[in-house]
């Protein structure tokens, strides 16, 4: 018998069974597999995506996110484009790709005869739904706007469908937002605003007083130039930097520096200190700052004279009595305003151009000037500009009308600008 019959005439029953079970094995091994690696995929990216966030945190303002990616790349044995797509998924759906590949699966293993539908078939009911979302929770991602709507319609769309609809046909572009506190009364803000409206006849009379606590970090730069790849690193001998809450009087023409000073945070025991306890300021210390630097710059209101009408916000130091008093008696009125709108204070704005200047100039006047004259150029670094442009925001009365030194200079450029054409 030759070999080629040998071989094709009838097997072994054993044989058979034995081939089965070892198909069988391997697809268990496959499965298994591919059920492992999604698992250590979906572990992999979480890793890096931390990795990343916990770079950009530590390193904020030091280095560029191409030197992030670089460093991941080096540490995580992963390609910077790998680590790029994996941080920017993240960033849009707030999960890894592996986590948003896995959500889709469980959708489409609850519904058998769900599948994802194009930008095409998003009808008027779907945008209605779409809407709806948006009015109650704007800080959505994607794919929580795909499981609600899924949620609402039983229809489940592609993210990319969705991001179609969100940007072109309703007009939406994702942005930074800033949260409002859901405490504020819309009321009590109006009722400030028609007080302002009826005390103030010239913004002149409205001072600002406020607190702003200043750190180390506040007179530190963040940047600086280094090596592509290199580490954004400077030696320096670290110098215990004072600490100091500035107690702060604006007006319309910037800080009225007779009206400000500032309380130092010294280590010392409340029965040694006069400033309050270890430096911060109380309700002892802020009545003190007033009688003494407030009220001798205050104007009488009847007379309608500049500094005429008080206005802070009501912190517990701020709302006591004899605070009131103290102003009252100078003749002038004290106004607070609502509670959950530091948008209504121009001074706040005021304390972030001091702050700016002390990280651009203190290194270089520091060794000249001090922290006390440092802090009085900081002061004086708020312009009249400045300060009416932030008057202007907070919408108190009459600042429209008043003209800054950029608007005289641009009238006086335009004027010139004439003659020489008339020439």
């Amino acid at each position: 018998m030759s070999r080629l019959t040998a071989m094709s005439g009838p097997r072994n029953p054993l044989t058979f069974g034995m081939m089965g079970l070892f198909i069988i094995y391997l697809l268990i091994f496959l499965v298994d597999g591919a059920y492992g690696w999604k698992i250590n995929a979906m572990s992999e990216q979480k890793k890096a995506v931390a990795f990343i966030l916990e770079r950009r945190v530590t390193l904020a303002g030091l280095c560029s996110m191409s030197a992030i990616y670089r460093h991941a790349a080096k540490e995580l044995r992963r390609s910077q484009s790998s680590l790029r797509r994996w941080n920017n998924h993240y960033n849009l759906y707030g999960e890894t790709p592996a986590e948003t590949e896995a959500f889709y699966k469980t959708l489409k293993r609850r519904s058998k005869h769900t599948s994802f539908r194009r930008g095409c078939n998003f009808t008027p009911s779907h945008l209605k739904a779409l809407r709806k979302i948006l009015l109650k929770h704007p800080e959505y991602f994607l794919d929580e706007f795909v499981r609600d709507l899924y949620a609402d319609t039983g229809v489940l769309f592609h993210p990319s469908t969705v991001w179609r609809v969100l940007t072109r046909r309703l007009g939406y572009s994702l942005k930074v937002y800033s949260e409002i506190a859901s405490q504020r009364s819309e009321i009590r803000r109006h009722r400030y605003k028609m007080a302002l409206s009826v005390l103030v006849s010239c913004p002149e009379q409205v001072l600002f007083i406020d607190e702003s606590h200043k750190g180390r970090n506040e007179g530190r730069r963040r940047r600086a130039w280094f090596p592509r790849g290199a580490a954004a690193e400077i030696q320096r001998l670290h110098r215990d930097e004072p600490s100091y809450t500035f107690l702060g009087a604006a007006n319309i023409n910037g800080f009225v520096t007779a009206a400000c000073d500032i309380v130092w945070r010294k280590k010392v025991t409340i029965e040694d200190s006069s400033e309050g306890a270890s430096g911060t300021v109380d309700g002892d210390v802020f009545l003190k700052w007033i009688k003494l630097f407030v009220c001798p710059c205050l104007g009488r209101f009847l007379y309608d004279e500049p500094n005429s009408i008080v206005v802070m916000d009501n912190a517990s130091t701020h709302m006591s009595e004899a605070v009131r008093h103290a102003i009252e008696s100078e003749g002038a009125v004290l106004l607070y305003l609502p509670p959950y709108s530091p948008d209504l204070n121009p001074i706040e704005k005021m304390f972030s151009v001091y702050k700016r200047f002390l990280s651009r100039n203190k290194d270089e006047l520091l060794p000249e000037l001090g922290w006390e004259g440092l802090h009085y150029e900081a002061m004086q670094s708020v312009s009249s500009s400045t300060a009416v442009n932030e008057f202007i925001s907070s919408r108190v009365p009459g600042t429209d009308e008043i003209e800054t030194e950029e608007d005289i200079l641009e009238a006086v450029a335009v004027l010139f600008a004439v003659e020489e054409d008339d020439e």
